[in-house]
């Protein structure tokens, strides 16, 4: 008699090894793990200095915490144990407060902002791309930024589906989310200019 496979859940990612040098970790996607390939230089100076930026702006205000690559579970109806990894998301203080504090594991609220860095892997696997920033509006992330490195240019989306395009001579704002926060795009692209 042949066993079936349990489906793997979100609680099980942590207990997960990671053996191939390429892969730093995984998402979970209908039950199946999802690798996460390492990032090019620019990706990871945007992360830094976009992270930065936004955690230096939520603290002095106590507006809430800014993570770097954290696993989100989303819950999504059609999925409820999907996991993914945002490059950058803030939790306010209230889900903070209500949640119980810095989760100590997997982020298991909604994020307030989910930033998400187009790189040249992504270019590769751009179905899989587009479906996270689906996966992001379905879990009605208030509001989502995709910063596309290469072409200097941001779209931020919004749960009702709606998409507006920032230039590089425009900046991001931080709406009802982060309010009062404003950053130019010209100033975040500097990270990746020669000191």
């Amino acid at each position: 008699m042949a066993t079936q496979r349990r489906r793997l859940r979100a609680a099980d990612l942590p207990e997960i090894p990671v053996e191939d040098p390429l892969v730093s970790g995984y998402e979970l996607v209908d039950g199946e793990l999802v690798p996460v390939t390492a990032a090019y230089a620019p990706h990871g100076r945007l992360v830094l200095e976009l992270g930065s930026i936004l955690e230096g702006f939520a603290r002095e205000r106590k507006l809430g915490a800014v993570f770097v690559d954290p696993w989100v579970r989303l819950r999504l109806v059609h999925d409820p144990e999907l996991v993914r990894a945002p490059d950058i998301v803030f939790l306010s203080a209230e889900k903070l407060r209500a949640s119980g504090g810095v989760p100590r594991g997997m982020i298991e609220v909604v994020p307030d902002l989910a930033v998400e860095i187009f790189s040249p892997t992504n270019e590769r696997k751009r179905r899989d791309f587009d479906r996270r920033i689906r996966d992001y509006l379905d879990a009605s992330i208030p509001v989502i930024w995709v910063i596309y490195e290469s072409s200097r240019y941001a779209t931020v989306y919004h749960p009702d589906g709606s998409a507006r395009l920032i230039r590089e001579h425009e900046s991001l704002d931080g709406e009802s989310v982060l309010p009062g926060f404003t950053l130019p795009l010209a100033t975040l692209f500097e990270a990746l200019e020669v000191p």
